[in-house]
Parts: C-alpha cells; structure tokens; sequence
C-alpha cells in the first residue's frame, strides 16, 4: 500500500504512524519518509564463521544461515553481530567514517529515528506484516517491526 505526502502526514498525526522523533518537511517525499542512517558505530554484520560454527553444534548444517522463528533474536545478535572492521577482503568493511557493501555483502543498520505502526495499524506499512517489536528503551508493544531506510 502506497500513501500520498497528505496521507503519511495525516497517519503521523493520528499516532497511527510512528516516526520519532518526527521528520523534517524536506524528509517526506509523495509516497515516503526518508529515515536517516544512525552513526557508522550503530553498522553490524554477521559473524559468518561463528554463525556456522553454532549451527554444526546446534545440528542445523554447516552453512552460515538462520532459520527464521527457531531462534532468540536478541541472544543470538548479542553474540553474533558485530562491527564491521577494516579487512577489505571482507563483503562488508569499514573505511573511516563510511562503510562499504561489496556484491552479496549484508549490513544491518539501525536508523536514528524509531519508525513503526500502531497496533492493528501494520496495513499502513505491509499488509500482514504486524508482530512484536522492541524499542531501544526496552518496552515494546504489537505493531510492525521498526523500518529500516524508508517508511
């Protein structure tokens, strides 16, 4: 679903759609809100060695992969996602204060803002897309998991 500038602004008004803190005018495009990059220190990626290591002795394969559902995000992000660093041979490293993606690379990067939906409002984002999420002070409620890039 596809909401006009009018209707995103209305949306926000309403506490249906959650942006906060609100974005800037300059930030709302016709059909979306532009959520700005946290700090290149908030940039994570999977440790693929370590992941593959937990699921040969978790008895799921030898391949790096996480099935989706059997697991505890935040134990296992805890113990697995780290920042990039600085070997260029990786996907993902870090030059400086930028962060470079090479083909099949994957990066998770949280944005300042928090983005989300209220309950029984994830429609507005992705039809069917409503379960739990988790705000950086600990609370949380049932809405559409927080937005990364554009809302």
């Amino acid at each position: 679903m596809y909401l006009s500038d009018r209707d995103l602004q209305w949306a926000r008004e309403q506490r249906l759609l959650i942006v906060d803190p609100p974005p800037e005018p300059k930030d709302i495009g016709p059909t979306s809100i532009d959520l700005h990059l946290d700090s290149v220190d908030e940039a994570k990626v999977w440790d693929l060695t370590m992941l593959k290591e937990y699921n040969q002795i978790h008895g799921l394969g030898d391949k790096p992969f996480i099935r989706l559902g059997t697991f505890d995000y935040k134990k296992l992000a805890g113990q697995y996602l780290t920042r990039p660093d600085k070997d260029k041979s990786k996907l993902v490293y870090r030059m400086g204060d930028e962060i470079v993606v090479k083909p099949s690379g994957f990066l998770l990067w949280q944005t300042k803002p928090q983005a989300g939906v209220r309950q029984g409002c994830c429609h507005l984002i992705v039809p069917g897309s409503c379960r739990p999420i988790t705000r950086r002070d600990g609370s949380s409620e049932t809405s559409a998991a927080p937005r990364r890039g554009r809302a």
